[in-house]
């Protein structure tokens, strides 16, 4: 202890003295031992599959020498030194950074100072485990309906349900616990509550209707499901089904027209269009409500079904399930089993009434003690007449076989020779203390960890007392009868101290679940065909069923274990957000390789560390003397609600006879005793402090890292390769400190990797030469080969992907989109492509012959057996060479004027290259056997734009002879170098085909940035249009306003496609477009369409992301080519009309996006410029830079609200709903439709309820 704490224990001031009186659990002194056992474990990773391998972290427990000499420079054999955890805390209260960071040259072995580490027999040490916690609750349904979610209550007028049917996108996440199904593609999240989950599962109904069936699916916890996600036709039904069930409902304003919709094609409608029920996100449903929905469900699912078209059950999922409702509590941390009466019974009766038990099948539990310490000045006696008047009888012994009463005034309170307490039990077998301890108020409880050298003997063996014990098996090993598995987590650099998992409860609970399974377990149920007499009224609740040969199954199922200490609530709420785990720091400085697309996160990240760095976090954290100390024992159980008696079938049972015994049998000599001697106790003031005091060193230097490299970033300016690198190493090594998890460092995978992980490799395999390859060539050519060699085998990673990507998704598509027959086609089908792509991502040479890598390829793309003898698809015919492809590689990724990224490209390579690295492109691709290529599609007609983006299913061969052909180049050349001048003022960057960001908290899709703008070309057939994109291209200026709107709406319009044109019969009556104003806003209410003849050119979106810019600027700039003409001829050229309106890029959607004002009606047909349409003054141009720019500042709902100014509320929400570019404003999307009654006709009991889109005029 401190000077400070030896002071005050000293002090005899009872005044500030507490008495602490902690039941059963006893200290050291209790002569009553359990007996020895010695059964072997099987040590293996259970919860955390991305954990460091068991066997690795046992052997550096058992097999690691805490001492030797050296014999060698390696660190495995450098001489290990001893330092003091005193030595640290002093280091660390110092700020001594630089003798911290000396620290880690050395190889040392920790020893424990008195003062910060406590014998666990200390007997000082004052022991409790009266807290008890619920920190996860599945509840599982056992027939159709909502009963999981229903309380179990007539009326409640508190009670209240938001139902959200918006989730289709939500995972089922639970590790633990039992289902009774596979969740694999039939969980549906239907709504949140505080702390919890509610989901509509599609169980099978075989499941639902044989128990049997159900208990032998495995456990949550084995991991053996796949994506719990409903199908995207799958979640329609249901959704429809729900619509159907809500609209039963008279008092509920939901309404469906078709019940199965307008067509029997699940993707030909959608559910807007027949129902309301996404007419806002969520409905509040009251308990009367809940319940009229459940009856509905259970009462109308089989007709329902039935009645469903028959392209609905041509999959056979709807006919073969039933939904069933789930909920999903965890984390909460909610105190159960408290010890007065008045609030047990309270809890009891919370129990009771939160839901009926009669129809639930499974209820999972994760029941928490915490085991507290507190170091105490000294102990006092308890009068003995005041422990008869409180227990009565008291005995010797907890063993009920053996024990005998006991006078009191004849056994001392300690035994004179040991000094030690004599215990006492109650009639329960709880030590009853005889002695009270004494300490200050503001004493802290000691520091908890586990013994991870010693603890797994604990779940090696048990030997119970009594024969009556060893009969049921199920107490021991858990549901599946094996011996338990232990992982071991290390924490602080400790090696054997930290926290554990195990797949198993102790055995040692044995006896508690098995008495509580006597009391509780019903009859078995058996039917004597013999015998005419009735069934008991116990078979009547339960139905017909009988018990198959096993019996009843057991009532409880001990699932698991965990053992940590309770700082983990406070610093890491979920595994994820361990402020250490996210390697943050080198995230901020890997971020500087990134393109514009990643500026965002990257300054995100940077400002983040310059505020503070992750460890400065958690020392916050931990800063507040009373944080939480004690070790939390974690069990979780299985509550099989078939198996209870009829009488207790209830919540008030479940608690009182389930949970309360279940959470008090930590602190029972039989259980305590024996956990005690694994357990490490650390002082108060040591811990959790121990965690910054052992990996002082490695924070110590990251500060330094981050202070020297910060200036770097700031300046724009590339942190070297191998710094990050170290800082990489070292924030995994902290990350490893915290939580001992191979994984806990995630970088997030985004674009500023790619070109950092090529450039770093580049660099270290100039810096590091290999002396065996390549030795044929100079030095210099060496070093471009090694170079080429990066940029193909990054090229070879972008064809796995490209080619893997594509196979997944067409596998994954429903058999009936397949235009195919049945023999050729189907799941058989499916799964011999995708072994074949698995075996062909195993090959060391992808794109070669080599190890069948072309065999696996060939029947991996080919979809038909009978085009094998084909060979890979080739629509265009090329034949290329090795040079050939070196060739095209250069000439679209030199520096000035490189030719369009096109196929064989998928991604542009991150390095410069030159016309001197053809060779080394040629000796590097033979090097790796690329022998063919992925090549871009045959265009449909003569019509349009050639295709060059590379795809799947379209290869070219590189067996050409390889023979220069100057003509390419000599084309390339002169058709790309005056495109591309002007662009290098706007610094291209390379082009990624990576996914852009989804959600609100990245806006990468809509930065300023020019990459967007010059990513491709739009048409250049026509000397003035040339000349017209030409000085966009040149004179294109970020700053000003007028060019970031023009970037903003093309990268708008780009997401709208194909709607962007109109209907004609929304056109709006000439008569109420009568001035400018009037005509203005008609417009802008037009309805988005998609053209209803052709969409031909409406689809890509790149060229829309350059045209629509370019139209803007071009109109806008008084000085470009465009508004040149039009001051001679009064209009614009009849080819940049033409080429323009035919995808929408025109005078009206320049006035529907609220960048011009229409005039009269002809500006539906393009009209005059100047005089049908005019443009924006400079005020009003001003005031929508400072709209849009204003609503990009908002990072939640600013690109939503961007949408809204550019295409109106309606087309903005469907945009977010359907593409999922932003998050769209809860508040503004429950007013895109507005409901009105028609008015009333001869029924005044029939309601037609009318969609009433905002931006059309009211019906009258």
């Amino acid at each position: 202890m401190s000077d400070q704490e030896d002071r005050m224990f000293e002090s005899d001031d009872d005044d500030d003295m507490a008495t602490l009186t902690f039941q059963g659990a006893a200290r050291r002194g209790d002569q009553d031992e359990p007996r020895p056992f010695d059964l072997a474990d099987v040590p293996s990773s259970v919860e955390a599959d991305d954990a460091l391998p068991q066997s690795e972290i046992f052997e550096s427990l058992f097999m690691s020498q805490d001492g030797g000499r050296s014999t060698g420079r390696t660190w495995e054999q450098t001489k290990v030194q001893s330092v003091s955890l005193s030595t640290l805390a002093r280091t660390f209260k110092k700020g001594d950074k630089a003798t911290a960071i000396n620290f880690l040259h050395r190889r040392a072995v920790l020893r424990f100072d008195d003062d910060f580490y406590y014998d666990n027999e200390d007997e000082m040490l004052a022991w409790d485990a009266s807290n008890h916690f619920l920190d996860f609750c599945l509840v599982v349904g056992g027939s159709v309906g909502l009963h999981a979610l229903l309380p179990n209550k007539v009326v409640d007028h508190t009670f209240s349900i938001a139902l959200n049917l918006c989730l289709p996108a939500r995972l089922f996440r639970p590790k633990f616990g039992k289902l009774g199904f596979d969740p694999t593609g039939c969980m549906m999240a239907i709504g949140t509550g505080p702390s919890c989950e509610y989901w509509l599962a599609f169980c099978p109904q075989e499941n639902l209707d044989d128990l049997d069936i159900a208990n032998t699916v495995p456990l949550l916890s084995d991991r053996r499901h796949g994506d719990t996600r409903l199908s995207s036709s799958h979640f329609r039904m249901a959704v429809m089904f729900l619509a159907y069930a809500l609209s039963k409902n008279p008092n509920l304003p939901i309404y469906v027209m078709h019940y199965y919709s307008t067509d029997d094609d699940l993707t030909a409608w959608r559910i807007k269009d027949v129902s309301n029920i996404y007419s806002q996100t969520t409905w509040d449903l009251r308990l009367t409500d809940l319940q009229e929905l459940n009856a509905t469900i259970a009462s109308d699912w089989d007709e329902w079904v039935a009645d469903a078209p028959r392209s609905w059950k041509l999959d056979g999922w709807l006919l073969s399930r039933a939904p069933v409702a789930i909920t999903c509590r965890y984390g909460q941390n909610q105190p159960i089993a408290t010890a007065t009466n008045q609030a047990h019974a309270l809890e009891a009766k919370n129990w009771h009434a939160e839901r009926s038990y009669t129809h639930i099948r499974y209820v999972s539990v994760a029941i928490a003690t915490d085991v507290l310490c507190l170091k105490v000045k000294r102990w006092e006696e308890v009068p003995n007449d005041e422990i008869v008047l409180q227990h009565g009888v008291v005995y010797d012994s907890p063993d009920p076989n053996l024990r005998e009463e006991v006078d009191l005034d004849q056994l001392p309170h300690r035994d004179p020779d040991t000094r030690r307490e004599n215990n006492i039990y109650d009639d329960t077998g709880r030590r009853i203390p005889r002695l009270h301890g004494k300490t200050r108020r503001s004493t802290r409880p000691c520091g908890l960890l586990v013994n991870l050298e010693t603890i797994s003997e604990l779940f090696s063996s048990y030997i119970p007392d009594h024969p009556d014990d060893a009969l049921d098996q199920d107490a021991y090993a858990g549901e599946q009868g094996s011996a338990p598995s232990v992982s071991v987590y290390p924490q602080a650099f400790l090696r054997s101290m930290g926290h554990i998992q195990c797949d198993s409860v102790l055995p040692h609970f044995a006896p508690f679940i098995s008495h509580i399974r006597r009391a509780i377990s019903r009859r078995p149920r058996v039917v004597d065909l013999d015998d005419d007499q009735p069934l008991p009224d116990e078979y009547d609740v339960f139905g017909s069923a009988v018990d198959g040969a096993r019996g009843v199954p057991p009532v409880i199922i001990p699932s698991a274990c965990q053992f940590y200490n309770e700082i983990s609530h406070r610093i890491r709420p979920s595994a994820a957000l361990h402020d250490v785990q996210q390697g943050r720091i080198t995230s901020a400085l890997a971020g500087a390789y990134g393109n514009a697309a990643t500026k965002y996160t990257h300054n995100a990240r940077v400002r983040e560390c310059k505020n503070a760095l992750p460890h400065q976090k958690y020392d916050n954290k931990i800063g507040l003397d009373d944080v939480p100390r004690a070790l939390r024992l974690e069990n979780i159980y299985i509550i099989q609600c078939d198996s209870i008696k009829p009488e207790k079938r209830n919540g008030m049972s479940i608690y009182k006879d389930i949970i309360v015994p279940l959470a008090r049998a930590w602190s029972h000599p039989n259980i305590f005793q024996v956990l005690r001697p694994h357990l490490c106790v650390f002082a108060s003031h040591a811990f959790p402090q121990v965690y910054q005091w052992t990996t002082f060193g490695i924070t110590s230097l990251l500060e330094r890292l981050w202070a020297h490299q910060l200036p770097v970033l700031e300046a724009g300016n590339k942190p070297r390769h191998e710094i990050i690198e170290l800082c990489s190493v070292l924030e995994r090594a902290l990350a490893y400190a915290h939580t001992w998890q191979r994984k806990s460092h995630r970088l997030q995978a985004h674009e500023a990797l790619v070109a950092y992980k090529a450039g770093f490799h580049i660099e270290l395999s100039i810096n590091k030469l290999s002396p065996h390859v390549f030795l044929q060539y100079t030095t210099q050519e060496r070093h471009c080969i090694v170079i080429a060699l990066v940029a193909l085998r990054s090229y070879i990673a972008d064809v796995k992907t490209l080619v893997a990507t594509a196979i997944k998704k067409e596998c994954s598509s429903d058999g009936e989109d397949l235009d195919l027959d049945l023999d050729r086609a189907g799941p058989n089908r499916d799964k011999d492509r995708l072994k074949s792509l698995q075996k062909w991502l195993a090959c060391d040479h992808p794109l070669g012959y080599k190890d069948k890598a072309y065999e696996h390829l060939l029947r991996a793309v080919v979809l038909d057996p009978n085009d094998y003898s084909d060979g890979l698809p080739n629509s265009s015919k090329e034949k290329l060479s090795v040079h050939d492809f070196a060739v095209r590689i250069c000439a679209m990724t030199r520096v000035e004027s490189p030719a369009s990224v096109a196929a064989p490209l998928i991604l542009t390579a991150p390095s410069t290259a030159e016309k001197c690295i053809q060779r080394a492109y040629i000796i590097a691709a033979n090097n790796l056997q690329i022998q063919h290529i992925p090549w871009h599609a045959t265009r449909a007609t003569a019509m349009g734009r050639p295709s060059r983006k590379a795809v799947y299913n379209s290869w070219v061969n590189l067996g050409k002879s390889s023979v220069l052909d100057p003509c390419f180049l000599h084309r390339s050349s002169q058709r790309f170098s005056s495109r591309r001048h002007g662009l290098q003022r706007l610094q291209r960057k390379p082009r990624p085909q990576t996914p852009e960001p989804r959600g609100p908290s990245n806006p990468s899709p809509f930065s300023l940035s020019p990459d967007f703008f010059a990513r491709d070309c739009p048409p250049d057939d026509d000397s003035t249009l040339t000349e017209i994109y030409e000085w966009v291209f040149a004179h294109f200026d970020r700053e000003k306003p007028v060019h970031k709107i023009a970037l903003l709406a093309g990268i708008y319009f780009s997401q709208v496609l194909p709607d962007m044109f109109y209907d004609v019969k929304d056109r709006i009556s000439p008569q109420d477009m009568i001035g400018e104003r009037a005509a203005t806003i008609a417009v802008r209410a037009m309805p988005w369409k998609p053209n209803k003849s052709t969409r031909k050119g409406s689809k890509w979106k790149a060229q829309f992301v350059a045209m629509v810019p370019a139209y803007i600027i071009a109109v806008y700039e008084r000085d470009s080519p465009l508004r040149a003409y039009f001051a001679k001829k009064k209009s614009f050229p009849g080819q940049w009309n033409a080429k323009n309106s035919n995808k929408g890029i025109g005078s009206f959607n320049l006035v529907r996006m609220g960048l011009a004002k229409a005039i009269n009606t002809r500006v539906f047909k393009g009209g005059v410029p100047m005089m049908d349409w005019v443009l924006l003054n400079s005020d009003e141009l001003a005031a929508k830079h400072r709209e849009l720019m204003g609503f990009l500042q908002d990072r939640q709902y600013g690109p939503f609200k961007i949408a809204v100014a550019f295409f109106g509320l309606d087309k903005a929400v469907e945009l977010g709903a359907t593409t999922g570019c932003y998050t769209n404003h809860p508040a503004m999307s429950s007013i895109a439709l507005k409901k009105r009654p028609v008015p009333e006709g001869d029924s005044d009991s029939e309601v037609e309820i009318v969609e009433q889109p905002t931006h059309k005029k009211q019906r009258r």
